[in-house]
């Protein structure tokens, strides 16, 4: 099984012999890291073609992971800039952004349907299809991101 603590405390270690003993780099690397690894997620399942096959529109649908992407990003650094996000519950975290992830896709779902049974002219439904799948993107990112401290053996925070 792939310990990824260990790969966040050798990339720990090299940051700390360029810059110097007193930088706290293993927070910042783990996030990054943990970062990273879910855009490539998102990333990967626009480029297979999956957000396409389920609830997207070919035309917006990279765009929406890009914005995705971003607006997770910026809730999660918010989250644990400003407001210090140690709930030191994560089945909880994970359980709120579950949910989030399940309201999305509804939405998404019933605008999809929507605009396309009005044959494209139920304006409401295809905003709930549009905005619903960028929350959907958001959702699954910000999951993404909580399940990969399981895999980098972030124990809290």
């Amino acid at each position: 099984m792939f310990n990824g603590g260990n790969l966040a405390t050798k990339l720990d270690f090299r940051l700390e012999t360029l810059f110097g003993q007193g930088v706290k780099t293993y927070m910042n690397t783990n996030l990054i890291i943990r970062l990273l690894v879910a855009a490539a997620c998102i990333y990967l399942l626009e480029v297979s073609g999956f957000w396409v096959w389920l609830v997207a529109h070919p035309f917006w649908s990279f765009k929406g992971v890009l914005i995705g992407i971003a607006a997770g990003i910026g809730i999660l650094l918010v989250a644990k800039l400003i407001f210090r996000y140690k709930t030191g519950n994560r089945t909880l975290t994970l359980g709120l952004l579950l949910l989030a992830v399940i309201i999305a896709a509804a939405g998404t779902f019933y605008g999809k349907s929507g605009f396309a049974a009005s044959f494209g002219e139920n304006r409401t439904a295809g905003v709930f299809w549009y905005y619903g799948y960028l929350a959907l993107t958001t959702a699954s990112f910000m999951t993404i991101f909580e399940l990969s401290g399981y895999i980098f053996g972030q124990k809290s925070r």
